[in-house]
């Protein structure tokens, strides 16, 4: 899933149509390969640019909650650019993202009962 801040980092760096669909599908297909950042389930892929597309590699910063969640893309930037969090901003992350797995969950959840109601 694609958090606004990743779409905000895709168009600042001229990440678009096949060649961003080719980044995502790089994370996707094996989401446990790059750096685990300090923040549990955050982790940090380089991709490489493709032979028709980006000039320099992408990193991508993604949440990795659980197997029955999506992959949560939180940004994305040329490599080179380095990602310094402070203790502070990765207690905050840590609380932010706590919470993502039980709330997609409850409301995936709450989507199948309301399609269930509705083919009754």
């Amino acid at each position: 899933m694609e958090t606004p801040t990743f779409a905000e980092g895709a168009e600042k760096i001229g990440l678009r149509g096949d060649e961003l669909d080719r980044v995502i599908d790089a994370v996707a297909a094996d989401p446990a390969r790059g750096d685990e950042l300090k923040v549990d389930g955050v982790r940090c892929r380089r991709v490489p640019p493709s032979e028709s597309g980006m000039e320099a590699d992408i990193d991508v910063v993604f949440f990795l909650a659980a197997p029955d969640v999506p992959i949560f893309l939180l940004d994305v930037y040329l490599s080179g650019e380095e990602v310094m969090l402070s203790r502070q901003e990765r207690l905050e992350m840590s609380k932010a993202l706590s919470s993502v797995a039980d709330a997609y969950r409850t409301n995936a959840r709450s989507k199948v009962v309301e399609l269930r109601k509705r083919k009754e």
